[in-house]
């Protein structure tokens, strides 16, 4: 099976995850209220086919096939239905579906509140207050609580280099606390872009809001090359969940922008907004440039 390193990353790569943070309902077992689940826009008649599908797999009493459901739901089911099922698979009765679905609703920034988390996350119980300190500590680079053990810190603290960073904030930003919030800002300077996305979506979970808008806005205005795509286009959405009124007509204009380019990456991207666009509004346009026409902004 495909280790947690390279499932986040094929999150980051493929799931997009939009809309207003719905919380569903969700009974002990099997996971979630698969009934809620809607086809979206009528153009998308081959979701709508494929809806009990999705709900049978939801409910499946089988673990394996609820968690190949969670592993492939981004690239399944427009937005915002995919968060929907990631939220009620937090409920899981299974640990490891709990955890993975958390991780992936993270991985792409979507508000996760420390009271929603399962009562054992990243392998850590939350109840056990010397075990959620320790593994702060490692998060932070500063394993106070073994002296003489620093070394045996967390490879993935905020204080490594490149994405091992970013998965650090990632946690801190449920896990951690406001003492954490100077330790996230300073990686906002990072060269890494993930890293940059990870420590905004974390500071905005702990509530430093206004240092996260900042760097979404600043991230959606980076430069537009295959490795920013994903990112840019998930901080305007972010940026319009926090009710951005030009996030929309923003993405828009960046759709426009590699709406002509034949690079892999950019038609992954391309297509992933034009569905975001139209779970939003509930209206489906062929184009960047038809969305372009009806938004206002920029």
């Amino acid at each position: 099976m495909m280790g947690f390193k390279g499932r986040v990353q094929g999150a980051v790569r493929c799931i997009c995850i939009t809309g207003t943070a719905v919380l569903w309902g969700c009974s002990p077992r099997p996971a979630g209220d698969a009934g809620n689940l809607s086809p979206g826009p009528a153009q998308h008649s081959q979701l709508a086919n494929r809806i009990p599908f999705f709900r049978d797999r939801l409910t499946s009493p089988n673990v394996a096939v609820r968690y190949e459901l969670m592993l492939n739901i981004g690239e399944n089911l427009p937005l915002p239905e995919a968060e929907k099922v990631l939220r009620a698979m937090m409920k899981d009765p299974d640990a490891a579906i709990r955890d993975q679905a958390v991780r992936r609703l993270l991985a792409v920034g979507c508000p996760v509140r420390p009271s929603e988390l399962p009562p054992l996350f990243a392998g850590v119980d939350r109840a056990d207050s010397k075990a959620l300190a320790d593994f702060r500590d490692k998060l932070r680079g500063t394993p106070k609580s073994q002296p003489g053990r620093e070394n045996e810190s967390l490879e993935n603290n905020i204080s490594a280099p490149g994405a091992a960073a970013g998965y650090a904030a990632q946690l801190l930003g449920v896990l951690g606390d406001e003492t954490d919030i100077p330790r996230l800002e300073a990686l906002l300077n990072r060269e890494n872009i993930y890293v940059r996305f990870t420590a905004a979506n974390a500071l905005i979970n702990l509530g430093a809001e206004e240092s996260g808008r900042k760097a979404l806005t600043a991230i959606a205005d980076a430069k537009s090359i295959p490795d920013n795509y994903f990112y840019i286009r998930q901080a305007l959405l972010n940026l319009h969940r926090m009710g951005d009124r030009n996030a929309l007509a923003n993405l828009a204009s960046h759709l426009k922008s590699i709406e002509s380019s034949a690079e892999p990456n950019a038609r992954s991207n391309y297509v992933q907004g034009l569905k975001a666009l139209a779970c939003l509004t509930g209206t489906w346009k062929n184009s960047a440039s038809e969305w372009q026409e009806s938004l206002p902004g920029r």
